[in-house]
Order: C-alpha cells, then structure tokens, then sequence
C-alpha cells in the first residue's frame, strides 16, 4: 500500500513538473534557424502547430518594432516563452488586496 502511494504521488509530481512547461509560436519562430528539424518537429507537436512562414515574418517584424527598454529583465531579453506565470501565493495576495492597491503594485516596476 505505502509502495503505491508513493508510486502515485511520484507520478504527479513529475505531472507537474512536466505541466510547467511553455510552449510559444515566438519561440519556435526564434527556434526555426538554430535547431534541428526533428527538434522543431517535437516543438510544434508540443506547441499543437508548426507557425508558417508569415507567422514568423509577422514576429519577427513586431518584436523589431517593440521598444527595447520596455523589457524588465536581466540582459534586456525577454524570459523563454510568452508568458510569465506568477506564483499562486502571489497571485492569492494580490487577489486580496484593494483594487487601489493592487493597481499601485502592479504598476511599480
């Protein structure tokens, strides 16, 4: 019995782990020249498709037109993926504060 238990909570820990992966069209097109095709082939299987030429073009134009300084992070350049998931204890406190508050938090940089 404790053997299975173990068992299961093995496995959805590694679900979880596995869960917290980002797959992005952005990536993929950054992707495209420096990989393999078997590797870009798992990406887009992971990603649910392969972006098209013109997805990327369109990209790749409007990362050129975004303005650099409004990147936050360490060396200027974007976390991989699109999005930055905040933890759930964060998300719990800023749920419970006032709209005000929550407003003047989130625009602080």
């Amino acid at each position: 019995m404790k053997k299975s238990l173990l068992a299961l909570a093995s496995l959805l820990l590694c679900g979880q782990a596995l869960a917290a992966d980002v797959y992005s069209n952005q990536e993929y097109c950054a992707l495209k020249g420096a990989v393999s095709q078997r590797y870009l082939a798992a990406y887009a299987g992971k990603l649910g498709y392969a972006p098209s030429r013109q997805e990327c073009r369109l990209l790749k134009a409007s990362n050129v037109t975004a303005s650099k300084n409004a990147w936050d992070f360490q060396g200027n350049k974007a976390l991989q993926g699109s999005v930055v998931r905040l933890p759930v204890a964060v998300v719990t406190k800023l749920r419970a504060m006032p709209p005000k508050a929550r407003a003047e938090a989130l625009s602080a940089h």
